[in-house]
């Protein structure tokens, strides 16, 4: 019998634009052996970040914000107290997604998962920080292994990529 939705089986992620409203979902694999491993309806995935209409006011705050690549990334820093914390969704920060951000701050600090390593494009119109958790780690399994003192402490040697506020893409070799 054929699965009713592509979307059967999945954990369900609802993907909002700032304000909250839905634009789409993302469905992850309940078995990491079934590919896709993610399966999204259609909208514009390089024009939004995962979790800002519930992180925007961290953001504001504290004047900086964390930038990961996944859905569990956010929901587990969140849990552990880290607020100020986004997602690109996929490997890169795209030009829409670095001027969405820029609205409510002006340092983005990118902290990619520690699987792989190789260049990423990057674009924030501010103070662009990057870095790479150890090889085994995600920021979610990295800050669930060793907290949220260590998470912090581990990401706060972040590499400056770009200061200089100039509005061009960047591409960055990780190392």
């Amino acid at each position: 019998m054929k699965s009713p939705s592509p979307l059967h089986h999945r954990i369900l992620f609802p993907i909002t634009d700032v304000y909250g409203g839905v634009v789409g979902y993302s469905g992850r694999s309940l078995d990491n052996l079934v590919m896709p491993k993610y399966i999204n309806t259609s909208f514009p995935k390089s024009e939004h970040l995962y979790g800002l209409s519930h992180t925007y006011k961290e953001i504001v705050r504290v004047g900086f914000a964390y930038v990961v690549e996944g859905y569990f990334d956010v929901l587990v820093l969140w849990a552990h107290g880290i607020r100020n914390v986004v997602a690109v969704m996929g490997s890169h920060l795209s030009e829409s997604q670095g001027w969405l951000l820029a609205k409510f701050c002006n340092e983005a600090r990118v902290v990619w998962d520690g699987d792989v390593k190789k260049e990423r494009e990057m674009f924030f119109p501010g103070i662009l920080k990057q870095t790479s958790m150890p090889h085994e780690y995600d920021p979610d399994t990295y800050v669930m292994a060793f907290g949220k003192p260590k998470f912090i402490e581990y990401v706060s040697k972040t590499q400056v990529v770009d200061d200089t506020n100039q509005l061009k893409s960047k591409i960055c070799r990780m190392i």
